[in-house]
């Protein structure tokens, strides 16, 4: 029998059916709301079918192989590919929109968990109303739910951290450790909101001796620091490197910048997320000082979460999901907190009117839902025909007009690579490390037939042995705010060059032609 949630006579079932039904019902309405423009299946981002690459590769031979045969640290979420080559492994999809498929129903279920994980907690906490506000707000947040069908590893690493979170507070340290200990390998961010995590609940309890706090570390830190000791050991036992490829290839590590990174993180992308939307859910704030210390750990580690995304890339333009996403893990952490204070800010009215400031913060992020639902839908459907039009429409067209043995250069290499099937060089060194460190010597030494590049946005020197093949443009572009991404072309090679061609405009790299 299911048993109340505290202070009421709602059943935990009761609670949870509730929830469920609002994140199936949120991921409905954004889904259909987009759908019409989802024809044919894609993701929003190009690094959506980088992770497909490498879970292709993890259910073949359970390596992260970038190209087959040549394992890479290009996987910034070890743990999704992982996860989706398992599922792979289960289904044996028998088609490319059957792996998108399964990376969208894994995605949306994580959500659902995510959704429920929050109202757990805010149950465990609080009472019925706040877990029904906390848990419904998560469920019904429509860049939440783009988020788990964009093909990202977003819904994941949020709910590795809220299970990290909840063993935490019911003083599970062993399970605690494992949770907060696997969040780093679904997106490395993760690592500094479960460090802060970890120190804010030891030492929050006062009750613990020395003894004590060194014991329960100890239970937390081993199962934690396995998961970060294998990335760290595979990555520099391939490349020399202990962080993947991506950090050194995109990371902005200047400190001096990181205060007005993380406010642009907490006043234009933040705040463009419901219940937070326009800023107002953070009024809820000063309600946590009043309230049970316990009721600040999930925004620490929100907070914790921001800060490390601030200093690894610029928050960017908040309405493009690509910056967006490096913020959303966040966004249950924080709102669970603010749930959990607004009842706080009642405490000195009437007792009938003590639950007014949960009421207009759940009324706010509603307001917040409604206005942001249709143009979030819009977008990830928009961005989807973009990636569609150009990354993914150029590996259809290698697959079918290059032989099985061409050798592809590229600067999106997602669906270049996963639908094409071809070997293919990151001129970036995403998934190319070499091209980061050793990119000469790597380059001269993999000569390719194709480029893959973007006319508008670089320049080829006007001797270089190259022929256009295929060009498309998508419009109107909204994956970034920069028009020159919108066209992509295809080169062949007409000659062996003698030097490296060098590209140069937004990405300057470098790379040799053969000819077959």
């Amino acid at each position: 029998m299911s048993e109340p949630v505290p202070s009421t006579g709602l059943s935990s079932r009761t609670l949870h059916t509730i929830v469920i039904s609002a994140a199936l019902a949120g991921l409905a309405l954004v889904w259909l709301l987009a759908r019409p423009a989802l024809t044919p299946l894609g993701f929003p981002l190009d690094d959506a079918w980088i992770h497909l690459v490498y879970a292709r590769s993890f259910a073949m031979d359970f390596s992260l192989a970038y190209n087959v045969g040549e394992p890479s640290t290009g996987c910034t979420s070890p743990l999704w590919a992982a996860l989706l080559g398992v599922g792979q492994l289960l289904i044996r999809p028998d088609s490319d929109a059957a792996a998108i498929r399964l990376s969208l129903v894994l995605g949306a279920g994580l959500h659902v968990l995510c959704a429920v994980a929050v109202a757990r907690i805010a149950a465990r906490l609080g009472d019925a109303f706040a877990a029904l506000v906390a848990g419904v707000t998560v469920a019904l947040c429509p860049q939440l739910c783009a988020a788990a069908l964009s093909g990202m590893e977003v819904p994941l690493t949020a709910l590795l951290l809220l299970l990290g979170i909840q063993a935490l507070l019911d003083a599970r340290w062993i399970q605690a450790g494992v949770w907060l200990g696997l969040a780093p390998l679904a997106r490395p961010e993760a690592a500094l909101a479960s460090t802060v995590a970890v120190l804010w609940t030891l030492f929050a309890r006062t009750q613990m001796d020395r003894k004590q706090r060194v014991n329960q570390l100890m239970s937390l830190a081993i199962p934690a620091l396995l998961g970060a000791s294998w990335l760290l050991l595979r990555d520099f036992r391939l490349t020399g490197h202990a962080l993947p490829a991506t950090f050194y290839a995109k990371a902005q590590l200047a400190l001096d910048g990181l205060p007005l990174r993380l406010m642009r993180s907490l006043t234009r992308n933040v705040a463009s997320v419901p219940p937070l939307w326009a800023g107002l859910g953070w009024l809820a704030l000063p309600g946590l000082w009043r309230a049970d210390r316990r009721y600040a750990l999930p925004l620490w580690a929100g907070l914790a979460f921001l800060v490390a995304s601030a200093i690894a890339t610029d928050p960017g333009d908040p309405n493009a999901f690509y910056f967006l996403r490096y913020q959303l893990p966040a966004i249950p952490l924080l709102t669970l907190s603010l749930v959990l204070g607004a009842p706080g800010l009642g405490q000195q009215i009437p007792t009938r009117f003590q639950r007014l400031p949960l009421v207009l913060f759940a009324t706010v992020a509603v307001a917040g839902m409604a206005v942001k639902v249709h143009n979030v839908s819009w977008r990830l459907a928009n961005d989807t025909r973009n990636v569609d039009d150009v990354q993914a429409n150029a590996g259809r067209w290698l697959a079918e007009n290059t032989p099985p043995d061409a050798r592809v250069a590229s600067v999106d290499s997602g669906a270049v690579r996963y639908l094409s099937g071809r070997w293919t060089l990151d001129l970036l060194g995403l998934n190319s490390p070499e091209m980061l460190w050793h990119r000469d010597n790597f380059a001269r030494m993999h000569p390719v037939d194709v480029l893959v590049w973007m006319p508008n946005a670089m320049r080829l020197p006007p001797d270089a042995p190259l022929h256009d093949v295929w060009r498309q443009r998508t419009s109107p572009y909204t994956v970034l705010n920069a028009p020159e991404m919108a066209t992509q072309a295809i080169a062949s090679c007409s000659a062996t060059s003698q030097q490296p061609i060098r590209l140069s405009g937004y990405f300057p790299t470098q790379f040799w032609c053969r000819r077959r």
